[in-house]
């Protein structure tokens, strides 16, 4: 019989589709459903969304900071008053001030280049204790 609980759900928001693709797919492969924005427009409107409840509950977004459009961090600035999913951040460019605000909206920063499988442990630390595909419990 198959396990009707919900499998947990992350956006990838990375204006580089490779990088985009690559992230989404290792997501997928460790039970995760993903959602994929390509800008921060596309960011933006996903989180708000979600938080409106017109798209799929999200439990993770796992943004760059640098994209066309609006920057991950100035989405999440401009969101801060909206319940978002516990977020992690990726960068090339770790400055101060992207330290500072990533600090100040309590989002995890995480530098490139990052080795995947630390990159999964960040993950399934944030996940709420909801099962994976195989059934796994996220919280490890």
């Amino acid at each position: 019989m198959p396990d009707s609980t919900p499998r947990p759900h992350a956006l990838v928001a990375d204006d580089d589709p490779a990088m985009r693709a690559l992230l989404s797919e290792l997501l997928r492969a460790e039970g995760l459903d993903v959602s994929e924005a390509a800008d921060g427009r596309e960011l933006f409107w996903g989180l708000e969304r979600a938080a409106r409840g017109g798209g799929p509950a999200l439990d993770l977004l796992l943004s760059d900071v640098r994209m066309p459009g609006y920057s991950g961090l100035s989405v999440l600035e401009a969101l801060r008053n909206v319940n978002g999913p516990p977020a992690i951040l990726m960068t090339a460019f770790p400055d101060g001030d992207v330290r500072r605000r990533a600090a100040k909206l309590g989002v995890v920063l995480l530098e490139k280049p990052f080795d995947l499988a630390a990159l999964l442990r960040l993950v399934h630390q944030m996940l709420p204790d909801k099962p994976d595909a195989r059934g796994r419990s996220s919280s490890r």
